[in-house]
């Protein structure tokens, strides 16, 4: 790697990491925190969700582009629950969990979010 090439790379990386965008902590109705979290782009990464006591209650997960691909809900620290989005945002797979994390319920719907089955 020739210098100029090497010093374009670290230009290039320090740029990256000086924009990188911080997370950002917002309150919330009932004394909830709202931790937003992004990639290196900006675009949000993940919306997290906690408790006045700071137990974590939920998080939203985002792909590269900010579009919800899965949530997970939490009762206290056992995973309660995901629910799986369409890129339109319409839930595709809810499903629900017992205190063992066994799998109880499950639901699946089409693109407009009318249900099409349900298992438990």
């Amino acid at each position: 790697m020739t210098h100029i090439n090497l010093v374009a790379v670290l230009l290039l990386a320090t740029v990256t990491v000086l924009f990188a965008k911080e997370p950002e902590t917002l309150s919330a109705v009932g004394g909830q925190k709202i931790v937003k979290e992004f990639y290196d782009s900006g675009a949000i990464k993940s919306i997290n969700r906690y408790g006045p006591d700071g137990a974590l209650i939920g998080i939203l997960h985002h792909n590269e582009q900010a579009v919800a691909i899965y949530a997970e809900m939490y009762d206290g620290q056992l995973l309660a629950g995901k629910i799986y989005y369409y890129p339109n945002g319409q839930p595709r797979i809810e499903e629900r969990y017992d205190v063992q994390g066994m799998k109880r319920i499950e639901r699946r719907f089409d693109e407009h979010g009318q249900l099409i089955s349900e298992t438990q």
